[in-house]
Formats: structure tokens, C-alpha cells, sequence
């Protein structure tokens, strides 16, 4: 009978802690934080085609090539074909 009270006033005070958090958080504040986090990602999108782009500088291919590339092989994209093979067929055996 007594833990059933000490559970009722733990969860009675969990309940009105959570109205409490809840309450603090206006729709306004999310939307503001959500369109800050869309404007880091899309930093990070405009940083990885400028990346793209000093990729195909430096091997001779273009930028479209090295991004398929790396959406084909992840990070080894830019390796040589054999290794990229070598890799490839590691990572499917895994």
C-alpha cells in the first residue's frame, strides 16, 4: 500500500515536470530551430559539391563524375579502379 502512494506521488510529479517542460516550448522556437538546422545542412550540402568540384580539378574529371563516384564507392570514389573493386567487393562480403 505504501509503494503504491510513493508511486502515485512520483508519477503525479513526473506528470506535472513534463507539463512544465512542454509549456516552455513554443511552436516558434522549433520552427526557429528547425530552419537553423536546414541552413547548416544546406552549408554542408553547398560545401560537399565545392569539394566535388576540387575533386574533378585535381583528377582530371568532373565534378557530376566524382560526385557519382562517391555515391557509388563512399569515400573511396577517388581511389583507383582496382582498389576501388578490392573495397567494393569487401565491403559486400561484410
Amino acid at each position: 500500500m505504501k509503494y503504491n502512494k510513493l508511486y502515485e506521488n512520483w508519477n503525479r510529479h513526473l506528470e506535472e515536470e513534463l507539463e512544465e517542460e512542454t509549456s516552455l516550448v513554443d511552436d516558434a522556437e522549433v520552427i526557429k530551430l528547425l530552419s537553423q538546422i536546414n541552413d547548416k545542412l544546406d552549408g554542408l550540402e553547398d560545401i560537399d559539391t565545392s569539394i566535388d568540384y576540387l575533386i574533378g580539378a585535381m583528377t582530371g574529371d568532373t565534378a557530376l563524375s566524382a560526385k557519382v563516384k562517391q555515391a557509388t564507392l563512399g569515400r573511396f570514389g577517388d581511389a583507383s579502379p582496382q582498389l576501388a573493386e578490392l573495397i567494393k567487393k569487401y565491403q559486400e562480403n561484410k
